[in-house]
């Protein structure tokens, strides 16, 4: 199961939505708790990861300005935006390979580093550009927060139909 909004209400566990994600398939299904119904737990990013000096996959985020439309590996938006240029659900990005990440703390920079080799893709919606990790007590905010020293201009856009199997399915082909 993943569960968004999951909260206790007067000893009663409530969600704002929930789905139950077949682990045995690589097939979207119908739905999910994000805007994208993509699911976010794969593509979070946890302490260990980053203790360990590597994150070895996409990142989750989400995006205060997305289109209506929606891009592989999205299968919805609830963008609202009708800026031209805004991107749709499911845009790939990644960190250009002449950012200087010199300035980030040693846990932004395992992040950021994952941005730049793996990318991220915008699948949700929110207040502020922000990536998806898993809360742990031994992060270090302030380090982590050497990473608001990127900007969106730092990304450029991917183009996955290299490694997209199908409109249907999570299935990425690894690339080489």
């Amino acid at each position: 199961w993943e569960l968004w909004h999951l909260r206790r209400d007067f000893g009663v566990w409530r969600a704002g939505s929930g789905k139950l994600w077949d682990l045995d398939s690589l097939e979207f299904g119908v739905g999910g708790t994000t805007a994208s119904h993509l699911p976010m737990q794969p593509m979070d990013f946890t302490y260990e990861e980053v203790a360990s000096g590597s994150v070895g996959h996409v990142i989750f985020a989400g995006s205060p300005v997305v289109s209506g439309e929606h891009v592989w590996p999205a299968q919805a938006s609830d963008g609202p935006s009708d800026d031209p240029d805004a991107p749709p659900m499911g845009t790939w990005l990644r960190l250009r390979d002449d950012v200087d990440l010199s300035g980030l703390g040693p846990q932004a920079r395992v992040i950021a580093e994952a941005i730049r080799d793996h990318g991220v893709v915008i699948g949700d919606t929110g207040g502020a550009f922000s990536l998806a990790g898993t809360p742990d007590a031994r992060w270090d905010d302030t380090d982590l927060g050497t990473l608001r020293t990127l900007d969106t201009d730092d990304l450029e856009v991917v183009d996955p139909a290299a490694i997209k199997v199908s409109e249907t399915s999570m299935e990425a082909r690894q690339p080489g």
